[in-house]
């Protein structure tokens, strides 16, 4: 039998943000602008990496329950968590992934692009240079339970 969750019962899972290795986002730049990206090109495409990193966290604060920002990890994706309702929140996950892996911690991890978040792109990218198209977005949501997906027949 599969558990139900309360309301009130909140699910901490973790994310990471890949914006794209710098081989992939150099061969976007000179796909999109003719040209190896320059000292100045590279400073303005990490400041738009910032700039969607909080992006992504100000969205996922209005979006869920609540988020937190933890860093970078050892692969130098930007890493956090998020609160979840499981009888409210979850169904953005279905609808904006990928694939599904089970893996680690007993839960389940969700592999979403960017282009799956569609109208939430612009969100993610606002306040960001031509540059940002450069890259190469990718989120995963870690430890997300198993549970949820079973009791949705997933």
């Amino acid at each position: 039998m599969s558990k139900r969750f309360k309301e009130s019962e909140l699910v901490s899972i973790g994310f990471a943000f890949d914006e794209g290795d710098e081989s992939t986002i150099t061969d976007n730049f000179v796909e999109d602008q003719g040209r190896e990206p320059n000292k100045k090109d590279w400073d303005i495409i990490n400041k738009d990496i910032r700039k969607v990193e909080m992006n992504i966290l100000k969205w996922f604060k209005n979006t869920f329950e609540g988020a937190s920002d933890e860093g970078h990890d050892n692969m130098d994706r930007f890493v956090g968590s998020v609160l979840i309702n499981p009888d409210k929140n979850y169904d953005i996950l279905l609808q904006n992934h990928n694939d599904y892996h089970d893996e680690r911690h007993g839960g389940t991890t969700v592999y979403c692009d960017t282009e799956t978040f569609s109208d939430n792109e612009r969100v993610l990218t606002a306040g960001c240079s031509d540059f940002v198209s450069c890259l190469y977005p990718q989120f995963s949501f870690y430890e997300v339970p198993t549970e949820y997906f079973e009791a949705r027949g997933i």
